[in-house]
């Protein structure tokens, strides 16, 4: 029994530490990768991403440091095979395209980038703190997706929100109409 608890709260410390490594790295603005040199011949890019198509904790918060959000990351946690997301909306001039293209960029990293995510769970808050409001939740599935393969042109045309809402499980709370649908 003491050893499960030990367990649960070494699984929470690493996801604190995981999600405060994320907030941090997303108010740092990221320039490009270097690019090697290739007038010297042994010159090497000094910072890379090249680990590979599988997600661990070694690589989950460089890869997440990658993606270009509107949204704030306000918690993340890796239970192999499935990423739980918490994201947060940063302020009143956040628009719902961008909360959806958010969620889609993560879900297509997350089932298409990937051999080892199963199942993507994300979550929309209103802010950062732990007492706001829960917005939208997402869960996402790799073999839904299988399942409704299409070539990426036809999903390129699609809007962010339509693509989510047609291929994943979508749930709105009041709060999310409040803000977003009520003009």
């Amino acid at each position: 029994m003491l050893r499960a608890a030990s367990l649960l709260l070494s699984a929470i410390g690493c996801s604190i530490v995981i999600a405060f490594g994320l907030t941090v790295l997303s108010e740092i603005p990221l320039g490009r990768a270097p690019v090697e040199d290739q007038s010297r011949p042994n010159s090497r890019a000094v910072f890379s991403l090249d680990y590979g198509s599988r997600l661990n904790d070694e690589n989950l918060v460089d890869y997440m440091a990658t993606l270009r959000l509107s949204t704030g990351i306000r918690m993340i946690d890796w239970v192999d095979p499935f990423l739980y997301i918490d994201l947060y909306v940063k302020d009143d001039q956040t628009r719902r395209d961008q909360v959806f293209a958010d969620v889609k960029d993560i879900i297509d990293f997350s089932l298409l980038g990937m051999k080892n995510v199963e199942n993507v769970y994300v979550r929309v808050y209103e802010a950062r703190n732990k007492g706001s409001s829960l917005l939208l939740a997402v869960s996402a599935d790799a073999q839904q997706l299988q399942r409704l393969r299409e070539p990426p042109e036809a999903a390129a045309d699609e809007e962010a929100e339509q693509y989510v809402r047609e291929r994943f499980r979508v749930q709105q709370t009041s709060h999310w109409i409040e803000r977003f649908e009520r003009s």
